[in-house]
């Protein structure tokens, strides 16, 4: 019925919205940040533009958006509301809870306060970050995969948001860097843990954004906090190292030698739940935008975005036609990215979600 709707009224959102490009966007964290394109994509057609006809918003209005999207969170909100996603908690076997702690928006929110501190815009993390004092060879993991930026051009692909601390992180432990930061009011930080907490606001976190409707063209929409609070909950996810990293994993990591073999021979995707190509008939074919494992940052961001629907469709934005279409295509668009049976994560026979985080480093690897 879902899909039904959307086909009569959406025909898409104009501008796909990714978490970054080469290395990174695979990481869904900021590896190479600083050295990749992470600007929008032109287009010789402007209507098919990422963000189109979007009133323009600067770098800091967007970190202003977060700290909103936040504080909505935070509040009590429609009871109605609030009832209905108690009610969408219990009839789907508490999953919910298990990955947020509890049945709210609130505890949404402490998931994501637990995993990411600090909302940077690319400048801020720019000054924020001391460049490790271990030189760095110019390879794979440092250079931009200029195949996976021809494809983001082609999709029209944008930055919403990228967890750099995890990207800090790994190359810490993968490649023995000492990168750290220079947090005011806290003086030089090293990075030594997955969850230190740094996000990077993109471009693509805006207020607003076109999509084009069959009946009546393109329009600018202002999107509701739920659709942008998706991407919150998705970033804090990539600040989990889930079930850790062995020395014996880093040996086999620091034997790749392009981004192609990285994603087929790291060890633990749980680990920073790191991104696949999407696979050949899937409408991102080719682009790190999906994930093969259970209960990664898409699975955890469709379980938020199936709540706030539920959510949303009992109380006061019941009425919002448009918003409720456009949410109702965000979750499709979330699990479309989930490359596992979204039964067996719901049933269970693919485990109950581990929202755990290992710092420390094994010897060996365990066989589960």
């Amino acid at each position: 019925m879902v899909a039904n709707l959307l086909e009569d009224i959406v025909v898409r959102a104009l501008g796909f919205s990714f978490k970054s490009s080469g290395l990174a966007l695979v990481l869904g964290m900021a590896v190479g940040l600083l050295t990749c394109a992470c600007q929008p994509p032109k287009s010789s057609n402007p209507a098919q533009a990422p963000f189109s006809g979007a009133p323009p918003i600067t770098a800091a209005d967007s970190k202003s958006l977060v700290h909103s999207d936040l504080n909505e969170m935070a509040q009590p909100g429609d009871e109605r509301e609030a009832e209905a996603l108690r009610a969408y908690d219990q009839s789907h076997g508490g999953i919910f809870s298990q990955i947020f702690g509890g049945p709210s928006k609130a505890h949404a929110k402490n998931f994501i306060d637990e995993r990411i501190k600090y909302f940077l815009t690319p400048e801020e993390l720019k000054a924020w970050q001391v460049p490790s004092l271990q030189k760095q060879p110019q390879n794979w993991i440092t250079e931009s995969d200029s195949e996976t930026e021809k494809k983001m051009t082609e999709k029209n692909a944008q930055v919403i948001a990228v967890n750099s601390g995890m990207g800090l992180w790994l190359e810490n432990v993968i490649f023995g860097f000492n990168h750290a930061l220079e947090i005011p009011g806290r003086g030089l930080v090293p990075v030594e843990s997955s969850r230190i907490g740094v996000m990077m606001i993109g471009p693509g976190y805006q207020p607003s954004r076109p999509f084009e409707f069959k009946n009546e063209g393109v329009k600018v929409v202002a999107t509701q906090p739920d659709y942008r609070q998706r991407t919150l909950v998705h970033e804090a996810r990539h600040s989990d190292c889930t079930g850790g990293l062995s020395e014996d994993d880093l040996t086999i990591v620091r034997k790749v030698r392009s981004l192609k073999e990285f994603m087929e021979r790291y060890p633990n995707l749980a680990c920073g739940h790191i991104h696949v190509n999407c696979p050949e008939g899937h409408p991102l074919a080719g682009i790190p935008a999906c994930d093969r494992h259970p209960w990664g940052a898409y699975s955890v961001d469709a379980i938020y975005s199936e709540g706030t629907l539920a959510a949303m469709s009992a109380g006061n934005r019941a009425g919002d036609h448009t918003a409720r279409v456009i949410a109702e295509m965000q979750v499709l668009d979330s699990w479309s990215r989930v490359l596992v049976k979204k039964e067996g994560l719901l049933s269970g026979r693919l485990g109950q979600p581990d929202m755990t985080h290992v710092d420390s480093i094994r010897k060996h690897r365990t066989n589960d």
